[in-house]
């Protein structure tokens, strides 16, 4: 075992796996995973901390649409920007490319 959720990200991302947007989605999947699994009240996507939270999730679809927009984007909503953003993050993970060279690791501080 690797350890935790959170753990188990920062090896994927020291390992090359993803870059660091993934991450950091990755990351505030788990914080919105938990508000839902950890709490006795109902949640909601509705919610202020869950819509935060959502808006920080940034999709490909997102960053390819505020490169030939001019203006802003309206928010998604989020529910539907935080399953979006989910299925972005299996579809990388399930489709890695294949590498034909060796991987580069980096360490902290070095």
């Amino acid at each position: 075992p690797v350890g935790n959720f959170g753990a188990k990200i920062q090896l994927g991302y020291l390992m090359s796996l993803y870059d660091k947007r993934l991450k950091t989605n990755m990351q505030t999947i788990a914080k919105v995973r938990n508000k839902f699994a950890h709490r006795v009240d109902k949640t909601r996507f509705a919610q202020k901390e869950i819509v935060a939270l959502c808006k920080k999730l940034v999709s490909d679809c997102a960053v390819e649409k505020a490169v030939v927009s001019v203006g802003q984007l309206p928010d998604p909503p989020p529910r539907e920007h935080f399953i979006y953003c989910f299925r972005e993050a299996v579809e990388h993970l399930i489709f890695l490319p294949p590498s034909d060279s060796p991987r580069k690791f980096h360490i902290h501080g070095s």
